[in-house]
């Protein structure tokens, strides 16, 4: 499944971290209220297979979210969460012909689909940035 496997790779890299309570853990599927700095996945469709002889190219598609610490006075709550999104892009951009993921998928790439955006604050003042990937991979076996 695409959202453990994204997120499995970011904590084996060292950009994100198992675990509910730590700070820049994840969320796959969902954002979760806590704890403040948090990275999450959401899938977003994707586009149709590509056919092969071999075998079929899947094309799916996901964002990845980054919601930074409490913005008080004078903070850099915005620009922690940049830098994490920052880490985030250049670990999955260079993903050319990796296996990830059990049962293996072999990622072709992972391409970013544009700049990164800001999502605003949310209601705890808590600054949130995306960015939105596509992927091309196919099943190892």
């Amino acid at each position: 499944m695409l959202l453990p496997e994204i997120g499995n790779y970011l904590v084996a890299q060292g950009v994100a971290v198992a675990g509910s309570t730590a700070k820049w853990s994840l969320g796959l599927g969902y954002e979760p209220a806590t704890p403040d700095g948090v990275i999450t996945i959401v899938e977003t469709g994707g586009f149709p297979q590509q056919e092969l002889s071999t075998q079929p190219l899947e094309r799916p598609t996901f964002q990845v979210r980054v919601r930074g610490p409490i913005n008080l006075a004078g903070s850099s709550a915005y620009m922690q969460a940049r830098k994490k999104l920052n880490d985030v892009m250049t670990t999955l951009e260079t993903v050319m012909n990796k296996t990830i993921g059990n049962p293996a998928w072999r990622y072709v790439h992972i391409r970013r689909q544009g700049e990164p955006l800001s999502l605003g604050f949310d209601n705890t003042n808590r600054p949130s940035v995306a960015v939105n990937f596509s992927a091309i991979r196919s099943r190892t076996s």
